[in-house]
């Protein structure tokens, strides 16, 4: 069944990176429930990936507004030949082999997201002016903070292959990790399957984070905060996501998740962190 207006609005908004963090956890479990819609975000990620990549055009926010009707159900797809030819052309191009590191698009190729995350337009009342001097002081405060974490000492055998990929700095294997479909044990793992799960989504979303894929990043870190999954993963994640918002140059959300930090991390180091972070703003 073809996916309603609102739906499609609500998938251009998360594409955008300009959902809130509950707004990213209810449209993640309304994905999970419903793969129509899965189904077009897949197809939506890749051509605006492909866009990006094969042409170098700026590629956020709606491609073209898509009318409705029929009661709000969306059918008419006007850019669908345009689509068409962009497969073929990466038909081609897929003949390359892929650089080491480069996240994977929702069809499994890739595509350097970081331009396109960067330039995104700033929403008035919530992020600083995207003017030169304020990215550069994001990616100062970014870079003084910003520390990959190590695998833990314990972790299934299914994602050892990943975890050591990770700490090596080669993240395709984690990349390619379906971290909501992990394999099932006889009960023998050092942790539980949902931990396991929401191990698989941070280190994804650390890797994210390192190679400049934002949105995504958030997204895979989302998923880790609101499962609640326990100390010390949810402080993690918690600082990753602040870690995040200082990237993006979100002011707001950086100073709500510098506050929480603060406000609960048990770290001295992280809440220390966080205390300067609040600082680096003001000033």
């Amino acid at each position: 069944m073809p996916i309603t207006t609102d739906q499609y609005e609500r998938l251009m908004k998360f594409l955008d990176a300009q959902m809130t963090v509950q707004e990213m956890a209810d449209f993640d479990e309304e994905l999970r429930h419903d793969p129509d819609l899965r189904s077009q975000l897949d197809f939506e990620q890749s051509v605006r990936d492909a866009f990006g990549q094969q042409t170098g055009l700026q590629t956020t926010g709606k491609l073209i507004e898509i009318p409705a009707g029929n009661n709000g159900w969306i059918h008419a797809r006007p850019w669908i030949a345009a689509a068409a030819v962009i497969i073929v052309v990466m038909a081609v191009v897929s003949l390359w082999p892929a650089p080491k590191n480069t996240p994977p698009t929702a069809q499994g190729k890739t595509a350097d997201t970081t331009s396109r995350l960067v330039n995104r337009p700033a929403e008035r009342g919530d992020r600083d002016l995207r003017d030169s001097n304020t990215i550069h002081q994001a990616e100062t405060v970014f870079k003084e903070f910003f520390q990959r974490d190590s695998i833990p000492d314990q972790y299934p055998v299914y994602l050892a292959e990943a975890l050591i990929d990770y700490e090596a700095g080669d993240f395709r294997t984690i990349w390619n990790t379906d971290a909501d479909r992990l394999p099932e044990t006889r009960g023998n793992e050092p942790v539980e399957a949902s931990t396991a799960s929401s191990m698989a989504h941070y280190y994804k979303g650390l890797a994210y984070l390192e190679t400049g894929a934002v949105a995504k990043a958030i997204a895979e870190l989302s998923r880790v905060y609101r499962r609640q999954p326990g100390e010390p993963l949810l402080a993690k994640a918690r600082w990753y996501l602040l870690m995040c918002y200082v990237k993006e140059n979100d002011r707001r959300q950086t100073l709500l998740f510098a506050e929480e930090v603060i406000e609960k991390d048990k770290d001295p180091i992280r809440v220390t962190n966080a205390k300067k972070i609040i600082n680096r703003l003001h000033q």
